[in-house]
């Protein structure tokens, strides 16, 4: 155990994600894509964050998940931050896929995007459509996908 000035601090082990064993509050946030059929896929996303004081965006994906490949072809993505009330069905949006779909999503009150393909959630308060900007690859198993906002809606009383 590392000297440590509090005695009861412990040392993780790096052998181990520490994100798998300590958590911190972040924004939860839904990026929405578009799959190759058609279908909207929203995905909860909580490493996500502004890239810097212009207007970027960025979140942390795996290439192996959908929303990777969707956002690779269609070079555009949505997110949308809900509001603390919407926190359990945000985090239902990362069931598992029933026959290719997510029930959840198709009860979601959503509306689609302008400028990006994919669609937000209606009851969040902060609504970002984002062209990609790239895709930086080589954390691990996961990349960082940067996209440029072009369009930006804010709920009046956030």
């Amino acid at each position: 155990m590392s000297d440590h000035r509090y005695a009861d601090l412990e040392t993780l082990d790096l052998e181990y994600p520490v994100w798998d064993r300590c958590f911190t509050v972040a924004p939860l946030v839904l990026v929405g894509t578009i799959d190759p059929e058609g279908t909207p896929n929203l995905a909860p996303k909580h490493m996500a964050l502004p890239l810097g004081w212009d207007n970027y965006f960025g979140f942390v994906c795996a290439p192996s998940h959908g929303t990777f490949r969707n956002v690779e072809r269609t070079r555009s993505f949505t997110v949308t931050y809900p509001r603390h009330t919407d926190v359990v069905a945000t985090s239902l949006t990362a069931a598992p896929r029933c026959e290719d779909t997510k029930p959840i999503v198709g009860m979601l009150d959503t509306f689609p995007a302008t400028e990006a393909e994919g669609v937000f959630v209606r009851n969040g308060y902060l609504f970002l459509e984002c062209a990609l900007e790239r895709i930086i690859e080589g954390f691990g198993r996961n990349a960082l996908i940067a996209g440029r906002i072009v369009d930006a809606n804010v709920d009046p009383d956030a």
